[in-house]
């Protein structure tokens, strides 16, 4: 079960917009370009087309090159990221931009989601960590948060009046600019691509894992759903919106590639009984690994800390083994 002071929040807002009468039962036309399926579960074409995209170098160093990246996404808002690529990798001076980059362009790249209020600038001590693994990643400024990626992220009672016309609604965005990051992955020459996050980063991963079989699968740091469905709704369309963007609906979708979840004992923002509840919807391949973060590391209890790096690695070969179509 959810701790109370962990759901309290959402189930406040729910049960706030019923109240107001703000999410009122209509039918929801069919969405153009995206789907949500009868029981509540979101997807976007397999097909997305070329993205048009912007790479100006930042800086090279020993093993690894850096790039500023920016590229258009849904409602015209330009997503801005970091890229840093190991050396070997597809598209770097060792490579030939057509996955064939040596044994590094084997090695999976790796779409990494912040949490909230955190930059692609700050996701870059992780990112080189992944880097001395051998693992090339692409950082994102999410839309609407901080850095770069200027959008207003709307309410849910504005989401839901979205839902009802059948628009694409700011948090299904969120999902598509990762599933564009992951197409831009692929333009560069990468095969094996997993979705990494920290905290609502790890939602978003979460989501845009299961909705794109080509990927590798899921790591999640110090992240879990919203347990949406322990909270009652007032009728069928509302149940729809909840679970379209719950990551627990999405768990079980990633199978049979894998889902791994670090979580610290300790953490004070997301309880480890929520996250483990969202990991024991998903199915095997999965992990759930516990490791206690220090203060003393500098990174806080929330997110990663450097006590997981060993873990984090045995988890990336795993996923990495899997598909490569």
């Amino acid at each position: 079960m959810r701790s109370p002071a962990y759901a309290m929040i959402f189930t406040f807002l729910l049960a706030l917009l019923l109240a107001s009468g703000c999410l009122s039962s209509q039918s929801a036309p069919k969405q153009e370009g995206f789907a949500v399926s009868d029981y509540g579960v979101l997807s976007y074409p397999s097909e997305r087309g070329e993205v048009q995209f912007i790479k100006a170098p930042v800086e090279r160093g020993p093993g690894h090159s850096l790039s500023r990246i920016s590229y258009a996404s849904a409602g015209n808002v330009t997503i801005y990221g970091l890229l840093r690529e190991v050396s070997g990798a597809p598209g770097t001076a060792a490579g030939d931009g057509a996955g064939n980059g040596g044994a590094q362009a084997e090695k999976a790249a790796i779409v990494l989601l912040p949490g909230a209020g955190r930059t692609k600038e700050q996701e870059q001590a992780l990112a080189a960590v992944l880097a001395q693994m051998g693992y090339s990643s692409l950082s994102l400024d999410q839309r609407g948060d901080a850095g770069e990626s200027k959008d207003v992220a709307d309410g849910f009672d504005e989401q839901y009046a979205h839902f009802l016309k059948g628009e694409e609604i700011f948090e299904y965005e969120r999902v598509y600019d990762a599933l564009r990051a992951f197409d831009l992955l692929r333009q560069l020459g990468y095969r094996k691509i997993i979705f990494m996050g920290e905290s609502m980063g790890g939602r978003y991963s979460i989501i845009a894992g299961a909705l794109e079989p080509r990927s590798l699968g899921v790591v999640g740091i110090s992240t879990s759903g919203y347990g949406f469905d322990q909270v009652p709704m007032q009728d069928a369309n509302m149940t729809r919106f909840a679970r379209s963007i719950d990551p627990d609906t999405y768990a079980p979708l990633i199978a049979p590639r894998r889902l791994a979840m670090l979580h610290s004992p300790n953490d004070p923002v997301i309880p480890l009984e929520a996250a483990r509840s969202t990991y024991l919807r998903a199915h095997e391949p999965r992990a759930f690994i516990e490791v206690t973060c220090s203060d003393s590391e500098g990174n806080g209890l929330h997110g990663w800390c450097a006590a997981m790096n060993g873990k984090l690695e045995e988890e990336l070969q795993k996923a990495a083994v899997g598909n490569q179509s």
